[in-house]
């Protein structure tokens, strides 16, 4: 048998056998969750910018009464740079506005934030764009506050809906986004 050949072939195996393991290995991440103590419920953590496509139950929110008030998801889930979300919430408002000749049904967009301990007192600012099938609708409604370490704020923006927009939107096809765009930083 030829040695030159049985040389080469070994060497190949050789480095094929070495080879493989780093051919294997990969590198792999995942976004930080913990639970919080004060809630029990596991928070997956972000850096600003955090955004949120947060489903918008249109038909839900076009039918009921005038004062009423739908939550919107759970967000409790989801912190920006320490600062998370305790409720998020659609009141229906009373009459229309009319923006650039459009009538427009008025509502408000009811955020809760908090701030968790130990962090930093906190500038958290939140933009709010209404889509569907990802195409903006209406104007953008910005939240900017400052909250302190450990407490709690209650922000709200007016958010209309186009009137005439209100049937498609409400038939959800494609579905209504809420988009938050959520950034947060030491104050």
């Amino acid at each position: 048998m030829n040695k030159p050949a049985i040389h080469v072939v070994s060497l190949a195996a050789l480095i094929c056998t070495l080879a493989a393991p780093a051919l294997d290995a990969q590198i792999t991440a995942s976004q930080g969750v913990e639970t919080v103590p004060e809630t029990g419920v596991e928070v997956q953590h972000f850096a600003s910018p955090m955004v949120l496509d947060v489903p918008l139950p249109v038909s839900t929110i076009a039918r009921m009464p005038v004062g009423n008030m739908v939550r919107l998801g759970d967000l409790s889930g989801f912190m920006c740079d320490d600062a998370l979300f305790v409720q998020t919430a659609v009141l229906k408002s009373t009459g229309t506005k009319k923006l650039d000749k459009v009538p427009h049904q008025r509502y408000e967009l009811r955020l809760f934030l908090t701030v968790r301990k130990p962090s930093h007192d906190k500038r958290v600012e939140v933009r709010a764009q209404l889509q569907q099938g990802g195409a903006p609708l209406g104007r953008v409604a910005t939240f900017s506050t400052g909250i302190e370490e450990g407490q709690s704020k209650q922000l709200s923006e007016e958010l209309l809906l186009p009137v005439a927009d209100l049937g498609r939107l409400a038939a959800g096809d494609p579905p209504a986004t809420l988009k938050l765009t959520v950034s947060a930083r030491n104050d």
